[in-house]
């Protein structure tokens, strides 16, 4: 099995219920939970917005949310799957995808 991430991005521009909040969650927990029982869930975590933008060990561009919200990452989940084409259906299948893009790369060891 190979592990892969999925990089969660979100626009900031959420204006949901409660109630709406509660049903996208439970979807996600849903999900999973399925990925879990299939043992392909193994990580997963939102961000919080602040941190800092390093272009070198000299240069700090912002040292707070330093992206416009729409280039925000919000979130990341790592994944198993046997092959990138598992992996992609796995994301395909995330419910997050209904209002953020997610960014699948495998994961390597190699260096």
């Amino acid at each position: 099995m190979n592990e892969f991430i999925l990089l969660i991005k979100g626009d900031g521009n959420f204006e949901f219920s409660k109630e709406e909040i509660a049903i996208r969650r439970k979807k996600y927990e849903k999900w999973m939970e399925e990925q879990l029982e299939k043992g392909s869930y193994v990580w997963g975590q939102p961000l919080k917005p602040e941190g800092l933008h390093l272009l070198s060990k000299q240069e700090l561009v912002s040292d707070g949310p330093f992206l416009e919200p729409k280039e925000m990452i919000g979130g990341i989940i790592i994944i198993r799957a046997i092959n990138f084409v598992e992996a992609k259906k796995i994301a395909l299948s995330c419910p997050l995808l209904d209002e953020f893009e997610i960014f699948l790369r495998p994961a390597s060891m190699e260096m």
